[in-house]
């Protein structure tokens, strides 16, 4: 009869790039046996006194923080890998797997959707996939791999120790097709910044409470860029987001905007090339529009709109990788007398002030039905004009209102526009 004894078993779970992974959930089981414990910093675990000549298997797990490493730069690199353009980012299969967000085995331009989803808020986790996934150190890939043939792999291993054994593990965060992830903290250190910056130009706006406006997002040095993301505060204590509006340009308007946390004033932005190649635009091209509503007075909206590094970080890459620093700046100031939004256009009452007789103007894409609603200070509806409007320019002349002087607010509304502007009654 032979007596095995009892050994030790190591498991090291590291990265494609060879770091160690930490606070992975190592479980060592069997029918006889159960135990199980966490990697330490260099991704380490070892179990001692394992009983030899018996069957075990190892499972990590780790899913934590699945915003780690997540990159709209690496989903432009994901998307020329999927084009079929052999990026030279991607050189080993781990990055397919890390790119494979929905574990369906099979890397698409909807993995990409997904990744991107998570990275402007609109979705907290990756649906069908834990943060990290565990793959045997010894399993061998396809030389020649592609989007398909390294699936299906292995997440756990069956081991029969003779002796003290070492069983190791690549570890693969979901998401992270560069290998940007940080897998010993909860968040990804901050690089250093780029010296070459993006200038994100906006229209700086004087407006009254009530008002409805728009902000254009344009640019001034957009050359061979591939991807930008930013995440953009706002004070809403001042104004309400209402609407997102994308480039009308096919080649820009595939930006991802997440709003999902736009009560508190946060705003997430993400756009990458789809083509794979660099985009240019000059400066009168706007990137997208926001559109919100005053619901104060604002002399300056640049008081109140800045980046946000809360959830998401500001850059953008062009065509050769070089990171640039993003800056929103604001233009001169300017008065807003209309509302544009969608060929919609609402103009400011005149003459405002009025005593008697005002006549509000509005521009319409198509002809449409149409209500004029006319509310108080307080909000309160008290006179609604209904009417069928044609396309283009039209006037609707608003008198014998028979109300008190003050302050009071017009609503221009059809089936899929909104705006409402203030105008002010001379008191009699």
């Amino acid at each position: 009869i032979t007596v095995l004894g009892k050994g030790t078993i190591s498991v090291q779970i590291t990265t494609f790039w060879g770091e160690g992974v930490k606070d992975v959930n190592v479980a060592f089981s069997n029918l006889n046996f159960n135990d199980s414990d966490i990697t330490d910093i260099a991704g380490n675990y070892i179990l001692p006194g394992v009983p030899l000549g018996e069957s075990y298997e190892i499972v990590p797990d780790k899913d934590i923080n699945p915003l780690n490493g997540l990159s709209t730069y690496a989903l432009f690199i994901g998307q020329q890998f999927i084009l079929g353009m052999e990026p030279q980012l991607i050189y080993t299969p781990y990055q397919i797997i890390g790119g494979n967000s929905n574990c369906d085995d099979n890397f698409s331009t909807i993995d990409l959707f997904i990744t991107q989803q998570l990275l402007v808020g609109q979705i907290d986790d990756f649906n069908s996939c834990p943060s990290w996934v565990f793959i045997p150190q010894d399993f061998e890939f396809p030389a020649d791999f592609d989007a398909t043939n390294i699936f299906p792999y292995p997440t756990r291993d069956t081991i029969t120790p003779l002796s003290s054994i070492n069983a190791n593990f690549v570890g693969v965060k979901i998401g992270d097709i560069l290998g940007q992830a940080n897998p010993d903290q909860l968040q990804v250190e901050e690089d250093e910044r780029s010296n070459e910056t993006l200038h994100l130009i906006y229209n700086n706006q004087s407006l009254e409470a009530g008002e409805e406006f728009v902000i254009q997002i344009n640019r001034t040095d957009f050359e061979n860029i591939v991807s930008y993301q930013f995440g953009l505060f706002f004070d809403t204590d001042k104004m309400n987001f209402i609407d997102f509006e994308s480039a009308n340009e096919t080649a820009l308007g595939t930006v991802m905007a997440g709003t999902s946390n736009a009560a508190e004033g946060e705003l997430r932005l993400s756009w990458f090339s789809t083509s794979g190649e660099g985009v240019n635009a000059d400066a009168e091209t706007s990137l997208f529009s926001l559109r919100f509503q005053a619901t104060e007075a604002i002399e300056e909206i640049a008081s109140y709109l800045r980046l946000s590094q809360a959830h998401i970080k500001g850059e953008a890459y062009d065509i050769y990788g070089i990171p640039k620093e993003i800056k929103l700046e604001p233009a001169a100031l300017t008065d807003v007398s209309e509302i544009n939004y969608k060929g919609y256009r609402l103009y400011q009452n005149k003459p405002n002030p009025f005593d008697n007789q005002t006549v509000i103007g509005f521009d319409l894409p198509e002809s449409v039905d149409a209500e004029i609603i006319i509310r108080n200070h307080l909000g309160e509806q008290i006179r609604v004009y209904r009417d069928h409007f044609r396309k283009g320019y039209n006037e609707f002349i608003l008198d014998h209102l028979s109300l008190s002087g003050g302050i009071y607010y017009y609503t221009l509304k059809t089936a899929d526009f909104s705006g409402t502007k203030k105008m002010i009654l001379i008191p009699k």
